[in-house]
Order: C-alpha cells, then sequence, then structure tokens
C-alpha cells in the first residue's frame, strides 16, 4: 500500500540502518582474513615457521618411517655397540697403566739409588785373589788409577771365575784349560791375570785373536793355538802376525783343530800364513778344520 499515494514507496529508516552494519561486517571481515591470510605467508615464506615448530615441538619425539630407516638404524646400533666396547677397554686400560708407571718409578727409583751407592755387577763381595786381580790400583806414579783389563761378561759368571782364581799364589799353574775355555765361550774374555809359575816352561794364556800377546819380540819357542770358532780375515791375520813377533827363530806355531772353512782354506788362509811369512812343516786339512805346525824361519 502506497502511504503517499503517488504512486512511489520509500524504505523505512530501520531497514536502511540494517543494511549498512551487515554491510560493514562483511568489509571487516573480509580485511580480517586478508591479513591473517598475508601474515601467514610471510611467515612460512620467512622460516620463521619452522623454528616455532621446532620452539614448541611435542615431549616425544616421533619417528618417521622413510624408506633408509632400516638401515639408518642398523648403522646407529653398530656405532653404539663400538663405543660401548671402547669404553671397555679404556676402562681394562686404567689399571695395566697404573701397573706399568708404579713398576717404571721402582726402577728408576733402584737405578737411582744403585748410582748414589756406586753399585758394582757383581753379586756378592769379592776377596782373595779375584779382588786383587779385578780390583783398581794406583799406577807406577800413584797419581791415576788403573782398571785391569777384564771381560765385561765375567761378573755373570762370579762362581766360575772365583774357582779359577782359586790357587796358591806364587805355585804352579793347575790344569784347568776347560774352565778358562768355558769362560772365554761365555764372554769372560780377557780372563783376569794369575800369580803363577809356569811348569816346564809352559805358560796358558788365554786371550782372544783381538788382543796383543804380552810377551816382548823374540822370546816364545813355541805357541799352541786352538779356536771353537771361526776368526774372520783381518783379525786371523792380525793375530798371526802377533805370534809371529813374539816367536824366536826357528820357533813353532801349533795350530790344533783350527776351525775355518775348507772352501776359504786355499784361497783365503794359505796365502795368508805365507804372507806373513811361515814355513808349513805338518799341514792337515778337513772340511771345517785344519791342523798345521808352522816355522818362523831364521833369517
Amino acid at each position: 500500500m502506497d502511504p503517499y499515494c503517488d504512486g512511489k514507496s520509500k524504505k523505512s529508516p530501520a531497514m536502511g540502518r540494517r543494511r549498512r552494519y551487515c554491510r560493514c561486517g562483511t568489509t571487516m571481515l573480509t580485511m580480517l582474513l586478508f591479513v591473517v591470510t598475508n601474515s601467514a605467508s610471510v611467515l612460512l615464506s620467512s622460516g620463521a615457521g619452522a623454528f616455532l615448530l621446532r620452539r614448541y615441538k611435542p615431549a616425544t619425539a616421533r619417528l618417521w618411517a622413510w624408506d633408509d630407516s632400516a638401515a639408518l638404524l642398523d648403522d646407529l646400533n653398530a656405532t653404539q655397540s663400538a663405543l660401548a666396547d671402547t669404553h671397555a677397554q679404556l676402562a681394562d686400560l686404567h689399571p695395566r697403566l697404573g701397573t706399568a708407571n708404579s713398576l717404571l718409578e721402582t726402577l728408576l727409583a733402584a737405578m737411582a739409588a744403585e748410582r748414589r751407592d756406586g753399585g758394582t755387577p757383581w753379586a756378592r763381595e769379592l776377596s782373595g785373589e779375584l779382588e786383587l786381580a779385578v780390583a783398581p790400583h794406583r799406577n807406577v806414579t800413584g797419581k791415576a788409577t788403573v782398571f785391569p783389563a777384564l771381560g765385561h761378561a765375567c761378573a755373570r759368571f762370579q762362581d766360575d771365575l772365583e774357582a779359577y782364581m782359586r790357587y796358591t799364589p806364587g805355585g804352579e799353574c793347575p790344569s784347568d784349560e776347560q774352565l778358562a775355555r768355558q769362560l772365554m765361550l761365555n764372554g769372560c774374555d780377557p780372563l783376569p791375570r794369575r800369580r803363577l809359575i809356569a811348569s816346564r816352561g809352559l805358560v796358558p794364556v788365554h786371550v782372544g785373536p783381538a788382543h796383543r800377546l804380552p810377551f816382548f819380540d823374540g822370546t816364545l819357542d813355541i805357541v799352541h793355538w786352538t779356536s771353537p770358532e771361526h776368526v774372520a780375515g783381518v783379525m786371523l791375520e792380525f793375530a798371526l802376525f802377533d805370534i809371529y813377533r813374539v816367536l824366536r827363530p826357528g820357533g813353532l806355531l801349533w795350530l790344533d783343530h783350527f776351525v775355518f772353512p775348507g772352501e776359504q782354506l786355499n784361497a783365503t788362509f794359505a796365502p795368508m800364513v805365507d804372507r806373513v811369512g811361515f814355513r808349513r812343516l805338518r799341514w792337515n786339512t778337513g772340511k771345517k778344520l785344519v791342523s798345521a805346525l808352522l816355522e818362523k824361519p831364521m833369517t
């Protein structure tokens, strides 16, 4: 019904206000959705979203099933087992290192004490002729100390050495060649000198081929040489020249079962004997031994 009767109708004021309110609410909702959407896009593109997820992660970790998860778990288990074995080995090494350190400290303390005390290599105190032969003494002028020549290994065989030095000073030489040879084979070379008188003009001298004979030139009539082992070429020639020196003209060198390889006998030893100047009276050779009687010429 047209209240104005002019064929035109007019809107009421209440209806206009409702339409304006609806239009404003729709606009605000659209703006809010736009702001929220843009903010979420900015956060995800800048990486802040992952940071927030890590910061506010749940208390219980979740294991995602990838294709290589089984191999990864096997590697982790193997690494954990290796770490456990290493830890066990380290725990076992700690007491061993402690024991080794204590032993080393004990040895160092013993060495220091021996150095302070002026330690001796002998097992017990020396006495008698052995002490006189081994102990240092003053020289002729009395200004210097002289140490007698003695094999380094003699201290390891003190019992045999005491038996070798058990004699009557000024008496005849005892028949102990086997004992002297055994000591020399064990490294006790040279042997200590003894104060004895040779019977029948025979003087047993137990020295190695590298030592000079303690005699003047041209003083001996015969030299008996036996060697239980092979002597090198230069050392052998030195010993032959030294024997040639102490022999009188016409003196004899008796080689008794002298060890020398047969293949080198004619090539090395025989020319060496001729070069020194000996004349061969008897010459018997074997596979590894040679026995000969050599003479120093009269002229």
